[in-house]
């Protein structure tokens, strides 16, 4: 139990962290005023697609991770259970908050920082990364065989 536990948290852990900094990444490659449609804060369609690649290569890195913590599936599963309840959960939520205000100065990184709260995914990528995501969990843990890695004590 400890070992399942451990490889849901940790295995999140790396998810996030991967995916802050493959977002940071993508941002900075494509040029901040190229990611936001005009006079918005939504997300233009490329960033929305480097999210997705950079979400399920994420995904999978925690799933072998979670693999790694907890040799049996239920690490992985369990993470992908998590993923899948949170981003389902986080893409109804959204949903229902209201509109971002217009941009009306160019998009900058601090700007962009700034404004962080008003920023919106297309539809499409935050209903899609979560079940995607969990899919990917458990190709990553899946890829995983044999004894796991010591818990250090």
């Amino acid at each position: 139990m400890v070992r399942t536990i451990a490889a849901i948290v940790v295995g999140y852990i790396v998810i996030v962290l991967l995916v802050l900094g493959l977002g940071v990444a993508a941002y900075a490659g494509i040029g901040i005023e190229s990611a936001y449609q005009d006079k918005s804060w939504h997300a233009t369609p490329i960033i929305g697609v480097l999210t997705l690649i950079s979400g399920v290569f994420a995904a999978v890195v925690g799933g072998w991770v979670a693999g790694k913590i907890d040799a049996k599936p239920r690490g992985s599963r369990g993470l992908a259970g998590v993923l899948l309840v949170l981003g389902l959960g986080m893409a109804a939520l959204q949903t229902t908050w209201p509109a971002p205000p217009p941009r009306t100065e160019p998009a900058t990184m601090k700007l962009a920082m700034e404004h962080s709260s008003d920023h919106r995914d297309p539809a499409w990528v935050t209903w899609l990364l979560p079940l995607i995501g969990s899919v990917g969990v458990i190709v990553g843990g899946a890829g995983t065989r044999g004894k796991p890695e010591p818990i250090a004590s």
